[in-house]
């Protein structure tokens, strides 16, 4: 009988699986967010609704004809308008490193593929709450709808403190997603899809007393905590 994977053989099996999935900036650009589009008027819009992101209500001047959207265009929306933001304008969320690939700050790994530490090592474990939750309230707005929390393939230091007035998570996307530190969800409430499948825990998950409204896919995730 073979002998058991130890912790490192997981993890390190788990970080190919992640880069050959390719979440660099560029990389985000070819995956699709399905159900979106970027309209003429250059916001994000739900292509069977007309629901701009990040708004309340319905904007009937707002067309959904445009361009099918990706999951850069996600991270590029602005939760307060739903407009598609430029180069220039995300540039203080993207890390870019001399002989590396760009990564927004919310995919970059912990080290590069030739092992050379980045700038997330240097965060500070609430450093990307701010991020996660103006899209934790988008996703939260009235209608609770799916596909809003894009956070697949994310590197998160540890699960997001969640906003206290959001009462559940609708429809969370962390699939193929990393926790590099412990993944608190305790007591948490998901509606809807929670997808976790591929998902990497590196220290330890916390599930308890959570509840889950809906299906919840842990297919393939790394525990190693």
């Amino acid at each position: 009988m073979a002998d058991a994977p130890t912790r490192d053989e997981l993890l390190a099996k788990a970080w190919a699986r992640w880069r050959e999935a390719d979440f660099t900036w560029d990389g985000l650009a070819k995956k699709p967010w399905r159900g979106w589009v970027v309209n003429r008027h250059g916001f994000l819009v739900e292509g069977d609704t007309g629901r701009r992101y990040g708004a309340d209500d319905d904007d009937p001047t707002l067309t959904t004809q445009g361009q099918a959207a990706t999951l850069q265009d996600h991270w590029r929306a602005d939760p307060t308008t739903g407009r598609r933001r430029n180069d220039e304008a995300v540039a203080a969320d993207l890390i870019q490193f001399p002989g590396q690939p760009t990564y927004h700050i919310a995919h970059l790994p912990l080290t590069y593929a030739d092992g050379t530490e980045t700038a997330k090592v240097a965060l500070p474990d609430d450093g990307l709450d701010d991020l996660v939750q103006a899209r934790l309230r988008v996703a939260a707005g009235p209608d609770g709808a799916a596909d809003r929390a894009q956070f697949q393939g994310g590197v998160w230091l540890r699960a997001a403190s969640h906003p206290q007035d959001i009462e559940s998570l609708p429809w969370p996307r962390y699939d193929q997603a990393t926790f590099s530190g412990d993944a608190d969800f305790s007591a948490a409430t998901f509606s809807g899809y929670a997808y976790f499948s591929a998902a990497t825990f590196s220290g330890y998950a916390d599930f308890s007393a959570a509840t889950f409204s809906g299906d919840a896919d842990f297919s393939a995730a790394t525990f190693s905590g």
